[in-house]
């Protein structure tokens, strides 16, 4: 029987990951989560990163042959219980997989097994081990993965593990290592270190080349995947303070059928904070159920605000594609899939009265974004 994971996690598991450790001897590191809840060590090969809210992202630096392809997605009891798959009632893995595939959906798996690890003499893991179907694995060109629900000192630890190349007994003997060092105390995090994203990088290089965008600038915020569920969400990036007016954003969007929401899904972008804890006029762009990239003079999703700017599109937006768009001395470039489908667009932008604004993301559950990043000339 399939089992069906939504909302929760709804994974593309792809991109480049950097986090923060500590050097230890012999190539071995140590990761601490941001809210020093939680502590694991694993080998140079790897890179770490985590969102602030209890979603670590473990991937493979290209470096190692024998981890190629591998990439790994940590969610700690502070996610699930943000997400009220892990409630007080929960005393097991069982239920607490049955709650997770119970209000989610999006992920293919097989009926959960009694995990069964290769370092089980010298470091036992108990909890429970779902494989991802062949079918859901061969439409994303991935050779094997699985979901883990992983009993640690009376809590849980839920992990996706997904590979393009490594696969069985060798792929299994890498997860588990690192499982065997997860730990739950307290502990002093490690120090945030710059986030890298290549992929951005060469983007902005081409954009430069075709004199799009001028030199300079810098990353000012990536985030390799974002969760959608049944409250949809609504997020300002932080981190990412701003005090420009140009700026490039980028992400992966596509649609699956949800009743009931409205069909938007975008960025938020120059977001002005109003001083009361909520946010203040800004600009959203995104995409809609009809393939229209839309622009909307507010801050939260459509309907609701002016409609700036409409465009109808030939790509099917229930499969995904990338969306960038481009500000630059108020004329706005948007590209799909590489594709230019608006050019110097004279942009009648939200008035802003305050020098920071900020970036953020706005979804339903009828949207699906991954791999968001945003460069900025501060």
């Amino acid at each position: 029987m399939k089992r069906g994971l939504t909302g929760l996690v709804l994974i593309l598991l792809c991109g480049l990951m950097v986090g923060a450790a500590r050097a230890q001897d012999d190539g071995v590191l140590t990761y601490v989560s941001q809210d020093g809840s939680f502590k694991m060590d694993y080998p140079d090969y790897w890179e770490v990163d985590e969102d602030g809210a209890g979603l670590i992202m473990v991937a493979s630096t290209g470096n190692n042959i024998l981890v190629d392809g591998i990439e790994m997605v940590i969610l700690l009891p502070s996610q699930l219980e943000a997400s009220n798959v892990l409630t007080a009632r929960v005393d097991s893995a069982d239920e607490l997989l049955d709650n997770l595939l119970r209000t989610s959906g999006g992920l293919e798996v097989d009926d959960p097994e009694p995990i069964e690890s290769p370092l089980e003499d010298i470091a036992p893991v108990s909890g429970l081990r779902a494989n991802l179907t062949q079918s859901w694995l061969r439409e994303r060109d991935l050779a094997d993965g699985y979901l883990l629900v992983i009993e640690l000192d009376d809590s849980f630890v839920v992990m996706l593990v997904g590979s393009s190349n490594v696969t069985g007994r060798m792929l299994d003997g890498q997860v588990f290592l690192l499982v065997s060092t997860f730990e739950f105390g307290s502990f002093e995090p490690a120090e945030p270190a710059v986030r890298e994203n290549r992929e951005a990088a060469e983007i902005i290089d081409g954009l430069r080349g075709e004199e799009i965008i001028p030199s300079g600038g810098e990353l000012l915020i990536s985030e390799d995947f974002l969760a959608s569920g049944s409250e949809g969400l609504f997020e300002l990036f932080e981190n990412a303070r701003y005090t420009g007016t140009d700026f490039v954003v980028a992400a992966d969007i596509s649609f699956r059928p949800f009743e009931g929401v409205p069909p938007y899904c975008g960025l938020l972008t120059r977001v002005e904070p109003d001083g009361r804890g909520t946010d203040g006029p800004g600009l959203f762009i995104g995409w809609d159920a009809d393939s229209q990239v839309v622009l909307y003079d507010n801050d939260d999703p459509p309907p609701r605000g002016d409609l700036i700017l409409e465009q109808k599109t030939s790509v099917d937006i229930f499969t995904p594609h990338r969306l960038i768009a481009v500000l630059v001395d108020g004329e706005l470039t948007v590209f799909v899939d590489g594709e230019s489908i608006i050019e110097g667009e004279n942009l009648r932008l939200p008035r802003l009265t305050e020098d920071e604004t900020f970036f953020g993301v706005s979804m339903n559950p009828s949207c699906v974004m991954t791999g968001v990043w945003v460069w900025g000339w501060p």
